[in-house]
């Protein structure tokens, strides 16, 4: 049933009727955002004095001076690397008159040294020392990489297993090595896609091991927008496992944050270092791998532009991966899941930028849909792509931005829903920390709830209510959130808000205790909603987000408005309003979508 409201048909505002068209956020989070708008030393070196002691002063008492010395004198003087006017200050230790010490030399017997080629020799001797420790202790020192270029990082591998021996720890570093050496010769090609100097790093330029979990640290701390690295478990003296991983940062993935976080490259890989073959074999099947993994790359780097053309070329590049190179063509079920996934997503990005009335749209998303759902069926527990594939059912089951905002594909939807839940349900060990894939999913089945309680049975916003808070929940655990968690936590509150008011909007004009109390109550909490979603907006700083609140302002005002706020309602769109470049555009826009009657009123409250 819907919720009506007891006013008015001029004054009613009519939030639900003008409930028509979507605003879409990053469909590949795991969602297609269907929001609704009521319309459209150097140390300074002391050479200290040596202090002569008195036994050691000159006999001050005599009359007798040393004759000047001729400039023959002083000439051999310096030639012998004695200043003609050096001092004596102090002969070194019981008995050794040979040696002195004067204010410009060392002199010992009758080889003397002059002061400054002591300390430059001195000061070489140090830099030598430095260099030489430079060497022995340099590589593990922390180092960042260069700004301004696109960073790829190679961790030396991390041991698992008691007492490593030596040549375990030779071959952990191997490995990285080799991976490091054969990204740098694709340097090139990669610069060519992004237009900017790419750089690899290895353990030969001093990339530590990366303890599990301390992914995003690592990355953060050597400034690399990929790191590359993994484990070599030691099942037994004779039998080793290998699993190499790649770590994305949210600034290589850009909207697509599905992708974003820790990934395995495939399925780790069993042999046993004393066979000659098997080594062999697990060199090749990791070359095969870091080849496919360069591909990925590339794809990624064209998806960083956040363009149509980039989308495509990335959904060609992630096909051709699929279909030529050695590792995606095999059927060995080897994790060539994760290929799936970055074409579904990929595709979804494409989709997003396609309008809604050209057939294309639909083909894009059926094949995203397709692409996430063979990399469920290569592997039942990846929990990214139920999220992914529900995100590509949300699409097709909802109605084009030109119709009515209830002609869903509700079938499509219920299947959206049961892949969301399937994400949930999954061990918490498929869940990677940086994937969130608890919150997105929350977040989709509170959207999937909303929209079916705001066309069919608004007792369905209670369970709505329930997965938001959820997803508000998970929200809160991150540290240091992205930016597309953000935004969608700004969702969130945006449909939280709206939820509230309209259930509070039936409420206006009775006159029952009750019905106040809960009218007071479902006002308060749509305005908390609404203030949050600004507080987001701005620690986003996205345009899309920007827009968003935009669109939101006029359902804050509307809530104020109904709560005989009219004064604050004035001042806080004011102060909205000089965020943006020209605030009399966006007041005059924001004025626009609201209910003209109700805002008239509302003035006049201030007033």
């Amino acid at each position: 049933m819907k919720t009506t409201s007891t006013r008015g048909d001029k004054n009613k505002f009519q939030l639900v009727e003008r409930l028509k068209r979507a605003v879409v956020i990053d469909p590949a989070l795991s969602i297609y955002k269907f929001v609704p708008t009521i319309k459209n030393s150097w140390t300074a070196i002391s050479l200290q004095r040596v202090f002569v002691t008195q036994d050691h002063m000159p006999d001050q008492s005599t009359e007798h001076h040393e004759q000047e010395p001729s400039w023959i004198e002083k000439q051999w003087a310096r030639l012998r690397g004695r200043r003609s006017d050096d001092v004596i200050l102090a002969h070194i230790g019981e008995g050794a008159d040979g040696i002195a010490v004067g204010k410009n030399i060392i002199q010992i017997g009758t080889f003397s040294i002059p002061l400054w080629l002591l300390l430059t020799g001195l000061l070489l001797l140090l830099s030598i020392s430095l260099l030489l420790g430079y060497q022995i202790v340099g590589p593990w020192l922390p180092r960042t990489m260069p700004e301004g270029s696109f960073n790829i990082a190679v961790a030396e591998f991390t041991i698992i297993g008691s007492d490593p021996e030596a040549s375990a720890k030779s071959e952990a570093k191997e490995i990285s090595a080799s991976i490091a050496n054969f990204l740098k010769t694709q340097t090139d090609t990669f610069t060519q896609v992004l237009g900017e100097q790419v750089v690899v790093w290895g353990p030969a330029e001093g990339v530590p091991f990366v303890s599990p979990n301390e992914e995003a640290n690592a990355a953060a701390s050597l400034n690399a927008d990929v790191l590359i690295y993994g484990q070599l478990y030691l099942d037994a003296a004779d039998k080793w496992q290998v699993e190499p991983r790649f770590y994305l940062t949210a600034e290589v993935v850009n909207q697509a944050t599905e992708l974003y976080g820790e990934h395995a490259l495939g399925n780790l890989i069993a042999y046993r270092p004393s066979n000659q073959a098997s080594t062999r074999d697990v060199n090749t099947a990791l070359q095969v791998r870091i080849e496919a993994l360069s591909q990925l790359l590339l794809g990624l780097a064209y998806m960083a532009f956040g363009e149509r053309d980039g989308y495509q070329k990335a959904s060609e590049t992630f096909l051709n991966t699929l279909n030529t190179s050695q590792w995606g063509s095999s059927l060995d079920g080897t994790g060539q899941e994760i290929l799936h996934l970055f074409l579904g997503n990929s595709l979804l990005r494409l989709a997003y930028l396609t309008a809604d009335e050209l057939p294309e749209k639909l083909q894009l998303l059926n094949r995203s849909q397709a692409a996430f759902a063979e990399a469920i069926n290569l592997n039942p527990t990846y929990a990214r792509a139920y999220n992914g594939l529900a995100a590509a059912l949300f699409q097709i089951a909802r109605p084009p931005m030109s119709e009515d905002a209830c002609q869903w594909d509700w079938d499509q939807l219920h299947l959206a829903e049961a892949n969301f839940k399937k994400a949930t349900d999954l061990p918490v060990a498929n869940k990677p920390p940086s994937g969130y894939v608890d919150y997105y999913a929350y977040f989709g089945l509170g959207r999937v709830a909303f929209w079916n309680g705001y066309c069919r049975d608004t007792e369905k916003w209670v369970t709505a209510a329930d997965y938001y808070q959820r997803a508000l929940t998970e929200y809160a655990k991150v540290t240091n959130p992205i930016i597309n968690l953000i935004d969608v936590a700004a969702y969130t509150n945006t449909d939280l808000g709206f939820m509230r008011l309209i259930q509070a909007e039936a409420l206006i004009g009775m006159e029952d205790v009750e019905s106040k109390k809960l009218l007071a109550d479902g006002l308060s909490q749509s305005i908390a909603y609404y203030a949050k979603v600004f507080q987001l907006a701005q620690a986003s700083n996205s345009d899309e987000v920007r827009q968003h609140a935009i669109e939101a302002m006029p359902y804050y005002l509307t809530a104020l408005c109904f709560d005989h706020q009219g004064e604050k309602a004035l001042d806080d769109l004011a102060t909205f309003a000089e965020d943006f470049p020209d605030p009399d555009e966006v007041k005059t826009r924001i004025i626009e979508l609201t209910d003209q009657d109700l805002w008239g009123e509302c003035h006049a409250q201030a007033n």
